[in-house]
């Protein structure tokens, strides 16, 4: 059997066969994107952390006996590494394949579990809606960290719910959003400058219908009487213009990057070269009249990474899934679940109107038409048929890149 604590250098030597058949790997079967057996052995030490920004909060449970430490000095991951083995002992575990760790997915993102992992212990990550309740109950941390480890019991007895697991993507995947995220900041980011830099405009002249700040020579602008402008807020003006040029030059890179590897996976599909499975999908996806490389990019970095059993797991995974309130002879709908990001959900809904312009003969666009006729609240349902056709393009396309179904009526490129 293995040392009852190990050190961080012993498990970075040991293979990874070694080290799968060595600890419980809950995280690999994750990794795999496969469900976890209903009932499987239960831990003897669970540990629940409840992450706050200068904070944490842990529960550390084995059988009826609970302690609730708390950590907010600097080195706090040590800290509470130090904590589980002195309740090791405590408990009368000596090997850390006995003690699994759990925290909802946040800020922190994934490093807390992969520094408990380098020490042995396996760690669950937990959707951060996994606590939702009516809103009117008692919160305080140390009753969230509780109730995650009552969750993660849950867990082990085959009660949690897939949706409330938090799949961890690969480093591949974590650059590739790295990248769509860079981009969507940077968009912000330069509007904002185009804003500031027209409002001081306006305060002295009329402006055109459609200014562009990249091209606007700010040393000789005038007012509307021909007077130079204050020489401080020329200088403002001169600021706004290097940053708003600054974030156009990183969204162009983050366009040609992602046209690049669209267009190289496209040719490595058409000459029989080796591509990563990210890239592949990308190459298949901008086949699809309407669907442009940086939808295909997010789509693919943000959902189609995951794998999925059936196309109702696909739906739930958007985040576009309508939440039933059915009760007696009340049956009606309470929106969408939103359990994905919020960038996943507004490219899946943009596509949805470029699906639309660009794809009238199929039968998605059909439906759609079919769904909206003229009437009092046409507007209206035109919006919640987009997000309902947003749902139906995820799961074609899905079907698209898994089985090579190509969504009826579709026109797709040679």
């Amino acid at each position: 059997m293995t040392p009852a604590i190990q050190k961080t250098e012993d498990i970075h030597a040991q293979s990874e066969k070694e080290a799968q058949a060595q600890s419980l790997n809950l995280t690999h079967i994750f990794k795999k994107m496969k469900p976890f057996p209903e009932k499987m052995d239960r831990p003897l030490v669970t540990v629940a952390i409840d992450l706050a920004a200068y904070s944490w909060q842990a529960a550390i449970v084995s059988g009826k006996k609970i302690f609730t430490p708390k950590f907010q000095e600097l080195g706090k991951p040590q800290a509470l590494l130090n904590a589980i083995h002195e309740k090791m002992r405590y408990f009368g575990v000596s090997d850390t394949r006995d003690v699994v760790a759990c925290y909802e997915i946040g800020r922190d993102g994934l490093w807390i579990a992969e520094f408990l992992e380098a020490n042995g212990i396996a760690c669950v990550i937990l959707s951060p809606d996994v606590l939702s309740g009516n809103g009117r109950e008692v919160k305080t941390d140390r009753l969230d960290a509780r109730r995650l480890s009552v969750r993660l019991a849950n867990f082990f007895n085959g009660e949690l719910e897939c949706d409330h697991v938090h799949l961890r993507p690969s480093h591949a995947v974590q650059a590739g959003r790295a990248v769509s995220r860079g981009r969507a900041e940077a968009v912000e980011i330069r509007t904002q400058f185009s804003h500031l830099f027209k409002s001081i405009l306006a305060r002295h002249m009329e402006l055109p219908r459609r200014l562009k700040v990249r091209n606007v020579d700010v040393d000789t602008l005038r007012d509307a009487l021909g007077r130079p402008l204050p020489p401080e807020e020329v200088e403002e003006l001169r600021l706004y213009q290097e940053h708003y040029l600054r974030m156009d030059r990183d969204v162009a890179a983050a366009d040609s990057l992602m046209r690049a590897r669209a267009l190289a996976a496209r040719k490595a599909a058409r000459d029989g070269g080796e591509t990563s499975r990210e890239d592949a999908m990308i190459g298949k996806l901008v086949r699809l009249r309407g669907v442009g490389f940086r939808i295909s990019w997010v789509l693919v970095h943000e959902l189609f990474y995951k794998s999925f059993g059936n196309t109702r797991q696909v739906g739930c995974a958007t985040g576009l899934a309508a939440i039933p309130r059915a009760s007696g002879s009340t049956d009606r709908c309470a929106g969408i679940s939103r359990r994905s990001n919020h960038r996943l959900r507004a490219a899946l809904v943009e596509l949805a109107w470029l699906w639309l312009r660009h794809q009238p003969d199929s039968a998605l666009t059909k439906w759609f038409l079919e769904r909206t006729k003229a009437g009092v609240s046409a507007r209206r349902m035109k919006k919640v048929a987009a997000v309902a056709l947003a749902r139906k393009l995820a799961v074609a396309l899905w079907k698209f890149l898994e089985h090579g179904e190509v969504p009826e009526g579709a026109a797709v490129a040679a």
